[in-house]
């Protein structure tokens, strides 16, 4: 049996059908000209179409709530390795990791994949003491909101089993209290639910349906999916162990659908990380470092104490109004380079800040006169 869903507008068979309800059809069938159909299809038999077949909203065409499921970015970190310890931190855009037990779990890139759908995967290495590892993704109130009258939801993504024995990745889906506000968060729907056995020394899809129906409370406030690493409670307790996933789809409707990026293109995904997270240095180079290129410039006035800014809009429009890190060319943070010249001014406050930019102009300690001053800023409004 085929199950075809979410097929827009109409058939054509011989002359046109207009459809918009569920279908089951027995028997073969052969169809000339195109066919477009909205609603439920399942079909037992042979289906031939000469023609069109169009499948828009279809489980191929599902969007995936997944931002940087195919992990491509690592604003934060680039292409280096992150101890994880009990706190939870982002480290690839827009997922957050930590760990229970003892030890520094190492969190990074990988150029490994399961397949040609992507080119990375995130690599997990394990340590002593570990008793489990945590991957979350927040989901904004404004998208959850289109959730709300759906009955199932699908999560799934590639495990590579590098742990030496066989292993059972967990998922459980959170609700905060109050809107966009995870100041307190409740377990929501059935609980931690584990996904399929993965053996040792290979890749394995696994997969994990929801009930949307089924105690989802608080849905229309946000909701957090989270990727528990912790059965057996030894997967990761030595260094001599590590974990790859890739791919991870998390999609609504009464089947798994094939992984695709919840941005367009990959230009639009980074798009979507950057309305949580953006720089002005190099997508690989990690904030703090000592770098020019990308550097935005400011213009020092005498006895102003003030620091006149250029190329302060943001890319992207921010989630909320976000906090603003800088440093200087030179990596030291908290103060601005003067451009060919040795001199320095110690940040004080941002006068303007908004969604959409950095700020019309930062007040500044005083310092040397007249000049052009150069600084890296990082922009952050993660949930």
């Amino acid at each position: 049996m085929v199950e075809l869903t979410r097929k827009p507008a109409s058939a054509n068979n011989g002359g046109e059908l207009d459809n918009d309800n569920a279908q089951e059809v027995a028997g073969d069938k052969t169809f000339k000209g195109d066919v477009v159909h909205e609603g439920d299809v399942v079909h037992e038999g042979d289906v031939e179409v000469q023609g069109a077949f169009s499948a828009v909203n279809s489980i191929n065409g599902q969007r995936n709530w997944m931002i940087n499921g195919n992990f491509d970015f690592w604003q934060r970190s680039g292409a280096g390795a992150v101890g994880v310890g009990t706190t939870s931190v982002y480290v690839a855009d827009r997922w957050r990791f930590s760990r229970g037990g003892s030890g520094t779990v190492q969190v990074q890139r990988s150029d490994v994949s399961p397949n040609d759908e992507s080119k990375h995967s995130v690599l997990i290495t394990g340590d002593t003491g570990t008793q489990y590892v945590i991957m979350s993704q927040r989901i904004e109130a404004s998208e959850a909101k289109q959730l709300i009258n759906e009955t199932s939801l699908w999560i799934s993504f590639w495990f590579y089993n590098g742990t030496g024995a066989d292993c059972t990745p967990r998922v459980r889906i959170f609700t905060p209290t109050a809107e966009d506000d995870w100041s307190a968060w409740t377990s929501v729907g059935a609980g931690t639910q584990g996904t399929q056995v993965c053996p040792a020394g290979q890749w394995t899809k696994v997969y994990n349906w929801r009930d949307l129906t089924y105690n989802m409370v608080d849905l229309d406030k946000g909701f957090q999916v989270q990727i528990r690493l912790d059965t057996p409670g030894t997967m990761l307790d030595d260094s001599g162990k590590h974990v790859r996933v890739a791919q991870v789809m998390v999609n609504r409707g009464p089947a798994i659908a094939p992984f695709q990026r919840a941005g367009e293109s990959i230009g639009a995904e980074l798009a979507l990380c950057q309305r949580y997270y953006e720089k002005t240095y190099r997508l690989d180079t990690v904030p703090g470092s000592a770098s020019t290129p990308g550097a935005a410039g400011a213009r020092h006035l005498v006895g102003a104490n003030r620091l006149y800014m250029l190329n302060t809009t943001y890319k992207v429009t921010k989630r909320t109004t976000p906090s603003v890190s800088l440093w200087d060319v030179g990596g030291v943070s908290g103060q601005y380079k003067e451009y060919n010249s040795a001199g320095t001014l110690t940040h004080s406050s941002f006068v303007d800040k908004s969604v959409n930019e950095v700020g019309s102009y930062s007040n500044v300690t005083s310092g040397p006169g007249t000049g052009h001053y150069l600084f890296h800023w990082v922009a952050e409004a993660e949930l």
